[in-house]
């Protein structure tokens, strides 16, 4: 994945801390960064995402948001996954076969994943029904393989099993869910297994605070900490704890495992 076109003081700070693949010692994370985070294949459906987001891009429909008229374009520039990021996503499915995918957030982010595994089941729980229909009709209409689902609110007493056979992801977007990631977080860690990832898109937006206590939580094995997105792991087969900042090598050309 390329580097980002905007550079803030935060990704400054991420960019002096965070490591290469060739300054870590865990072969799980050097193959994710060699074989996902920097594979730079084009795949046939990112021309279909594409295609989405001129659609929606474009689409004038007025629908309800919080109460209030809002036109789908104008949602879609507010909650939009970066092509990059969706990409990404796209290839964390497609190489490690996650099938069964949960999002609290905009939607986008579950589809770019469940667009990688035929026959892929998709969970979005998004109050917003308005939205999350426009989602749904598009992706049905244009008879993707994979299955799509609407809840418009979390329920910690719903057995989600229900309408999913397990959680292989769970995602949460830092732009449509805050402060009550923790609390959702707590919810839901019954559902998720040792081979079970959470990620956060769009981290960079979230109060640091929330990143740091997801980090510490009893469960969790080993984080990736990307800028812009997190990754959580639950390997109960990990030996020690791993928190690691890491960076495309393409930032840190020189940085190839002499200064550990």
């Amino acid at each position: 994945m390329k580097p980002l076109n905007n550079i803030s003081t935060e990704f400054i700070k991420h960019y002096f801390a965070a490591k290469t693949k060739h300054q870590i010692q865990s072969p799980f994370v050097y193959e994710l960064m060699s074989e996902v985070l920097e594979d730079d294949r084009y795949f046939y459906a990112f021309d279909d995402m594409a295609n989405f987001y001129i659609w929606l891009a474009q689409f004038k429909k007025e629908i309800s948001w919080e109460d209030s008229p809002k036109m789908v374009k104008t949602a879609f520039k507010n909650l939009k996954v970066e092509q990059l990021i969706g990409q990404f996503l796209f290839k964390m499915a497609n190489h490690y076969q996650y099938q069964n995918i949960v999002e609290f957030g905009s939607g986008l982010n579950g589809v770019w994943m469940a667009q990688a595994i035929p026959n892929s089941k998709f969970l979005l729980i998004q109050k917003e029904d308005d939205w999350a229909n426009v989602l749904k009709n598009y992706c049905d209409n244009q008879s993707w393989n994979f299955e799509m689902q609407i809840e418009n609110q979390w329920n910690p007493n719903i057995n989600i099993l229900v309408k999913i056979p397990c959680i292989d992801v769970l995602i949460f977007d830092g732009i449509t869910i805050n402060n009550d990631i923790q609390v959702t977080f707590e919810q839901i860690l019954p559902y998720l297994t040792d081979n079970s990832l959470v990620v956060i898109n769009h981290k960079n937006l979230l109060n640091p605070n929330i990143w740091h206590q997801l980090k510490g939580h009893s469960r969790v094995k080993r984080t990736l900490d990307l800028f812009q997105f997190g990754l959580i792991y639950f390997q109960s087969e990990q030996p020690k704890v791993e928190h690691l900042q890491m960076i495309d090598q393409s930032w840190k050309p020189w940085a190839r495992g002499f200064f550990k």
